[in-house]
Formats: structure tokens, sequence, C-alpha cells
């Protein structure tokens, strides 16, 4: 998609905003948006214009969330594994066993 149609979708909502007199870019002023918009559009416009927005809201407004820490996610160490795939019983795990075995 081109950079345009992504700037229209940013425009429209800067142009809601202001006739909304609405400052911020919460969580919730896009959902007031979207269920507004919701009554003109069908379902696939309003994930298309979603997207599009995050996308911009991101890039322009840096509208990451306040306080946000990512986790990353655990992963087992070969150890685990390997206790796992020994340990567990074969009756339950067989399907998963067998799996990880002839990967």
């Amino acid at each position: 998609m081109s950079k345009d149609q992504y700037l229209k979708e940013y425009d429209l909502f800067m142009k809601w905003r202001t006739e909304k007199h609405v400052g911020s870019f919460s969580e919730r002023v896009l959902l007031c948006y979207f269920e507004e918009k919701s009554k003109q559009w069908k379902p696939p416009t309003l994930w298309s214009t979603y997207s599009k927005l995050k996308a911009t809201l991101l890039i322009n407004n840096n509208n990451k969330s306040v306080g946000h820490k990512p986790k990353k996610s655990r992963t087992f160490s070969r150890d685990e594994m390997y206790k796992l795939l020994h340990n567990a019983p074969d009756e339950q795990y067989e399907r998963e066993k067998s799996f990880v075995c002839n990967s």
C-alpha cells in the first residue's frame, strides 16, 4: 500500500480529533473513533483503517504505551528439554516426544 493511503487515514483521524476537541491518542479515543466509523464502514474497511492508522500514529506521534515493559518469553535450556523428553510419561506426551525427536 502506498504512503499516501496511510497519510490519508491519519489526516482523517486528525481532522476528527480536531472536530471533537480531543487532544490525546489514547486507546479510548481510538475506540470512539472506530465506533463512530463502524456505522459507515464494513468490518474489513475498519480493520484496514485501524492497521494504517496504528502504523502512522506510531511513526508520527511516537505513540508507545507509557510505562510498557515488553516481556521476553522464557525458553527451555537444552538440559531442561532433555529432562522433559526423558522424564515425561510416554503415554501422556507421546505425540510431543515423537515430534521433537523426529524433527
